[in-house]
């Protein structure tokens, strides 16, 4: 909405990710990134895969869930998501959540590195092995993927690529 105001004033603006139609933009394979996410913890072995989504007004997000649901539901697999913003607390949070509900999850895919190196942290808390009890997938390919302990298997996201392409747009 912000980014339509600005372009509706005649300022030239480009999104990074969907922003509607009115809005040039730019956007990472979300719904690509995120079934092969799953498809690699179903390759793993992994049979109860959770996911903690990010928020659902963000359409990254929204891509990320909807290629969560479409692979767990090709593959005979319960559903088993929550969502929050896109911060370490929510997803700390929503890790609580999950391992009360469902304590015998083996897998979770998490929205965004960040989210998931709180994730880890809640597994390794909760006296979890990782990956050995529960694998993590996180989406991004960021810093703070390369900074955890065990690695966070991730998506890559060519962020560099797609800021130089809206720059380039815009």
């Amino acid at each position: 909405e912000e980014a339509a105001l600005i372009g509706s004033v005649g300022r030239p603006v480009v999104s990074m990710g969907a922003a509607g139609l009115a809005v040039p933009s730019v956007a990472p394979q979300n719904g690509t990134g995120a079934s092969a996410a799953v498809e690699h913890l179903l390759a793993a072995g992994r049979r109860r895969i959770a996911t903690i989504a990010g928020p659902a007004g963000n359409p990254c997000a929204r891509e990320r869930l909807a290629a969560y649901r479409t692979r767990t539901q090709a593959a005979g697999r319960a559903r088993i998501e929550l969502s929050t913003d896109f911060t370490r607390p929510g997803a700390a949070q929503a890790a609580r959540r999950l391992l009360q509900a469902v304590p015998d999850l083996d897998a979770i895919f998490v929205a965004s590195d960040l989210m998931a190196t709180a994730v880890l942290q809640v597994l390794q808390a909760s006296g979890r092995r990782v990956p050995d009890d529960v694998a993590v997938v996180g989406f991004d390919d960021s810093p703070p993927a390369a900074m955890t302990t065990p690695a966070l298997s991730t998506v890559y996201q060519p962020v560099e690529r797609l800021a130089g392409l809206a720059v380039r747009t815009l």
